[in-house]
C-alpha cells in the first residue's frame, strides 16, 4: 500500500462529512508513538492489513505489525484505522558481511532415497568446516591458510571493540577434493571411537540427506562423513550442545587413536589450525 504526500491533503471537513472516508493514525511499533495521520477513501484501501502486509509512505518502507480493525468492512464502518507499522531498513548489498572467512566449495551428493531415522543436520556452511585430512595433504592444506588468511587481512570487519563482526569476502575452498588418501573402513569406526554416545542414520545438508553418509555422537560432539563402497571419503566433526564435557578424554583419545593409525590431521579451516594427535584433546577442550 502506497500514501503520497498528496494523500495527506484531503480535506478535515470533508472527511468528517463522509462516513466513505477513513482516518489512519500510523503507530511506529518501535516506539510506540503516533507519527503521522492521514484520511482516505475507504475504497482505496485494502480489503485487509494482515500482519507484514508491505507499506509505503512518502517513499519509506514499513512492514504492519497489526491493523485495528485488521478488515475493510470493520474499519469502513468505524471511518477509523490505526495500524502499527514496523521501519524496513533498506540495506546496501555492499553493506552485507559473511559470517565465516570460508567455506567448502562442494556438497556432498543428495542420496536418491530419504532415509529413515534420526539424521544429523548440518547448514551447508558448516560442512566440512573441521575435518580430519591425511597428513601427505598438508602442501594443500598451508595454501588454503594462506588464502584464507588474506581474507582476514584485507575483508574482516571490526566492531567498537576491535574484534571481528564479519568479512566483505569469503574463500571459497575447492581443496582438498579427497581429503583421505587413506582406506578407512566405515565400519571399523564405532570400534575405534569409546566414546560414542549414538548412531544417526544419515547427514542432511541443507535439507538434504547426503548419498552415503553416516554420523556418531562422539562425547561433545559429532563425528559425521561420506562413504563410497564401505570406505570413508569425508570425515568431519562438528559441536554437539546435546553430548557432555565430561567425556572430552575420551572422545580424544579415540580420535588421536584414529590419527595415528591413519596418518591423519585435525584441520580447522576457519581457525586455520592443523592440529596432530598429541594435541587433539587440547583443541577440543579449547574449542567446544
Amino acid at each position: 500500500m502506497w500514501w503520497s504526500d498528496a494523500a495527506w491533503a484531503i480535506d478535515y471537513g470533508t472527511a468528517m462529512a463522509d462516513p466513505a472516508i477513513v482516518s489512519v493514525e500510523f503507530v511506529d511499533a518501535s516506539s510506540g508513538e503516533i507519527f503521522a495521520r492521514t484520511r482516505m477513501p475507504a475504497d482505496q484501501l485494502p480489503p485487509s492489513f494482515g500482519p507484514d502486509t508491505p507499506v509505503d509512505i512518502a517513499g519509506n518502507a514499513w512492514s504492519v505489525v497489526r491493523a485495528d480493525p485488521p478488515t475493510a468492512a470493520e474499519f469502513s464502518a468505524a471511518g477509523r484505522l490505526v495500524l502499527t507499522l514496523h521501519r524496513i531498513e533498506r540495506v546496501s548489498p555492499h553493506d552485507m558481511l559473511y559470517s565465516l572467512p570460508t567455506i567448502c566449495d562442494a556438497l556432498p551428493a543428495a542420496a536418491p532415497h530419504a532415509p529413515r531415522g534420526d539424521c544429523l543436520t548440518l547448514h551447508e556452511d558448516d560442512w566440512r568446516q573441521v575435518e580430519l585430512v591425511s597428513a601427505g595433504h598438508d602442501g594443500v592444506v598451508q595454501a588454503e591458510f594462506a588464502a584464507i588468511r588474506l581474507i582476514f587481512m584485507d575483508q574482516a570487519v571490526a566492531g567498537p571493540d576491535g574484534r571481528v563482526v564479519g568479512f566483505r569476502r569469503l574463500h571459497v575452498r575447492a581443496e582438498p577434493a579427497a581429503p583421505l588418501a587413506c582406506a578407512l573402513p566405515a565400519a571399523e569406526l564405532p570400534h575405534r571411537l569409546p566414546a560414542v554416545r549414538r548412531s544417526y542414520s544419515c547427514v542432511a545438508v541443507g535439507g538434504a540427506a547426503a548419498a552415503g553418509s553416516f554420523a556418531f555422537g562422539l562425547g561433545p560432539l559429532c563425528l559425521y562423513g561420506v562413504a563410497a563402497a564401505e570406505a570413508v571419503t569425508v570425515l568431519g566433526l562438528h559441536p554437539d550442545t546435546r553430548g557432555t564435557r565430561a567425556v572430552v578424554d575420551n572422545a580424544a583419545a579415540g580420535l588421536a587413536s584414529l590419527m595415528r593409525t591413519y596418518d591423519l590431521t585435525l584441520v580447522d579451516w576457519c581457525r586455520r589450525a592443523s592440529v596432530g594427535p598429541e594435541s587433539v584433546a587440547d583443541y577440543l577442550y579449547e574449542t567446544l
